[in-house]
């Protein structure tokens, strides 16, 4: 899965998990959080990403950072970010999902998701092109990639986005509803 593929998952996830009532800027934050946490595993860092795809992939260092973030959200100053439980679940969904859906396109290679154990996982599902190894952004193969992607995430991202507006709908809707009536006037 590309970038797309794994930006718009991570967006849904965000969506689905974000408080109520946001900002703008609150909306910004919680889609970046979304969008980096999906494709964090994937970062091109020197001891990550796909120079070490075993230990940027692992599900046992995968854990190792969200027990460390998890420390740090529960220190966190209670009034400064009140959706805290969300937030590391908002992260943890969308970097598993790195995870499971690059089982997907790994056909008989699997993913090294156990590593520091030699197990790999390859999910037999068919639904994504294998990456080009070494083709630059414009190939054509990358390209026909991205918008599979797109075809996958994308109605999961609107699905969530369709939810999300229709359960503020029916909470406002219910909100009205339970609110008393004004008293009829008395006619003497």
């Amino acid at each position: 899965m590309t970038i797309v593929g794994h930006a718009l998952t991570g967006m849904a996830i965000a969506v689905a998990l974000a408080p109520r009532r946001l900002g703008a800027a609150g909306w910004a934050a919680v889609l970046a959080v979304g969008v980096l946490a999906g494709n964090m595993p994937d970062v091109p860092l020197p001891s990550g990403g796909y120079q070490r795809y075993e230990i940027s992939h692992s599900v046992f260092v995968f854990a190792a950072i969200m027990l460390a973030l998890t420390g740090v959200l529960l220190l966190w100053p209670r009034g400064k970010l009140e959706f805290r439980g969300r937030l590391a679940g908002m992260i943890a969904l969308a970097w598993m999902s790195n995870l499971v859906l690059g089982c997907c396109d790994k056909p008989g290679r699997g993913l090294p998701i156990f590593w520091p154990f030699a197990w790999k996982l390859a999910l037999p599902l068919r639904w994504f092109p294998t990456l080009p190894d070494g083709g630059g952004l414009w190939d054509p193969r990358m390209l026909q990639a991205a918008l599979t992607d797109v075809e996958f995430s994308g109605p999961i991202l609107l699905l969530a986005v369709a939810c999300r507006l229709l359960g503020g709908w029916r909470a406002r809707r219910a909100a009205a509803g339970s609110a008393p009536e004004p008293a009829a006037p008395q006619v003497l």
